[in-house]
């Protein structure tokens, strides 16, 4: 199994509360970015190549063969 956690930039999330109806998850006094204001490339960006760090460990192999994966 692979997990991936993929994370907003803090600055969309400024934008995203000033969207009306949106629930606001921020709290700050200065607000320098409006609803219309353009929102920052965030997350995975570009192609993503997973790479395995180490082999996997012989009973993990024999398991993941037995199962079909």
């Amino acid at each position: 199994m692979i997990e991936i956690e993929v994370v907003n930039a803090w600055v969309n999330r400024l934008i995203g509360d000033q969207q009306p109806g949106a629930t606001q998850y921020t709290l700050a006094d200065f607000k320098p970015y409006r609803a219309n204001s353009l929102l920052q490339a965030s997350g995975l960006i570009g192609p993503v190549t997973v790479v395995r760090e180490r082999p996997l460990a012989p009973e993990t192999r024999e398991a993941r063969n037995a199962q079909g994966d």
